[in-house]
């Protein structure tokens, strides 16, 4: 009985290591937007995995999971861009003429800018938007019903004090690894709110 019971564990724990063995197989999961690359000029934002002074990914696949190195819980208004490349896969240039007013950071990230100069918070939102599809294995989709975004302006809506953009995206095939992102603008305030 105990040969018995031996050998059933022994296949029990074969067949559990097969399970989490890993993925051989190529991801039949859509490329992300395919955006033909990073917006420049004044409030640029690039879409890439690495620094600008390095090789960017060749494709969204080839994009890496957050790096454990800074969280969001170490952002600071000195290295805030560091962070968002790190934690959420992408870049983003202070537009002209644009403030940092206030950054906060626990398990998400929120960035309060003042809007300045010829960079509207529009013009802002579609940088950001393409950097975000460049980088996302799948389109940016709505995170209620998963519709997918072409543009902007499909994320986009009005509430009752401005307007308002929300998306999600994922970095890798892992379940967990997506973001959510949202802007609101009003006046000369915008908010940028990434988990």
């Amino acid at each position: 009985m105990r040969k018995l019971m031996a050998l059933a564990l022994v296949v029990i724990l074969a067949l559990s290591l097969a399970a989490c063995g890993g993925n051989d197989t190529p991801s039949s999961r859509p490329s992300g937007g395919g955006g033909s690359g990073s917006t420049t000029g004044s409030g640029s934002t690039t879409s890439s995995s690495t620094p600008a002074n390095s090789t960017p990914a060749s494709t969204p696949e080839s994009v890496v999971s957050p790096n454990t190195e800074l969280q969001p819980s170490d952002i600071t208004t000195d290295n805030w861009q560091e962070v968002m490349l790190s934690c959420y896969g992408f870049e983003i240039d202070l537009p002209d003429g644009w403030t940092l007013a206030e950054v906060e950071g626990q398990a998400a990230v929120t960035l309060t800018f003042t809007i300045g100069g010829s960079t509207t918070a529009e013009d802002f939102g579609v940088s950001v938007f393409s950097a975000i599809k460049d980088v996302s294995l799948v389109p940016p989709y709505n995170s209620n019903g998963n519709a997918p975004y072409d543009s902007f302006e499909d994320a986009t809506s009005n509430d009752a004090q401005g307007k308002i953009a929300g998306w999600s995206y994922e970095l890798s095939d892992d379940f967990m690894d997506y973001h959510t992102m949202n802007l609101k603008w009003s006046g000369d305030s915008l908010t940028l709110f990434i988990g």
